[in-house]
């Protein structure tokens, strides 16, 4: 029985605190998820077939707590009728009882804190999966707005080059074509009134 008691002390009820303590403190995303998994770890660990370490120290800290609650009673209720002789006898009878009802009180904290601890365990994972679908849902939402975003700036970048190319076409239509020039004259350029040397020749061989 000792060695039970010593199990229960030592190992049974030293793990479920250390755990707790571990999922309670306020550490970063990822160590929590190492607790996590470490736990999930100590409690997936096979033990007896298919009994895993949880199954075992559950139904080990009951077995002890329905023994003691049993033995606590049973030795209160062989000190109500008894009459002590002497004063030590009396002291070995209130010895008993004292441990039985420690030990009681033992297997009750031990089996409440595996209980918790699975709780707390059930409860820290459902958080970190809420947590990291709400982050999943906050960069998707960033994703989409910034798509949404660029995709009408696309949109007015190629429709102010279309309106300015539209422009550039009316501008070139509006402008008259040139009309071509006309050729120089080519000699030289008869002055009206002048009298060329020809003319002058045949007049002198008239007037002789």
């Amino acid at each position: 029985m000792a060695t039970v008691w010593s199990l229960i002390a030592y190992w049974i009820l030293p793990i479920p605190l250390i755990l707790f303590l571990l999922l309670s403190l306020p550490l970063p995303r990822n160590m929590r998820r190492g607790v996590l998994i470490f736990t999930q770890r100590v409690f997936d660990m096979p033990i007896i077939g298919a009994f895993k370490a949880l199954h075992v120290m559950l139904w080990i800290t009951a077995v002890a707590f329905l023994g003691s609650a049993r033995q606590a009673h049973l030795i209160r209720e062989a000190g109500k009728g008894a009459s002590w002789t002497t004063p030590n006898m009396e002291i070995s009878h209130l010895s008993k009882r004292w441990r039985a009802e420690r030990n009681l009180w033992m297997c009750a904290f031990a089996f409440s804190a595996w209980v918790f601890l699975t709780a707390l365990y059930r409860e820290t994972a459902r958080r970190m999966d809420a947590e990291s679908r709400l982050a999943d849902m906050e960069r998707s939402e960033f994703t989409a707005t910034e798509t949404q975003t660029r995709e009408p700036s696309a949109q007015r970048e190629v429709t102010s080059r279309a309106a300015a190319a539209a422009a550039d076409r009316r501008d070139r239509d509006r402008t008259p074509a040139s009309s071509p020039s006309k050729p120089a004259a080519v000699g030289p350029a008869v002055v009206e009134g002048a009298s060329t040397p020809g003319i002058q020749m045949q007049e002198l061989k008239k007037d002789a």
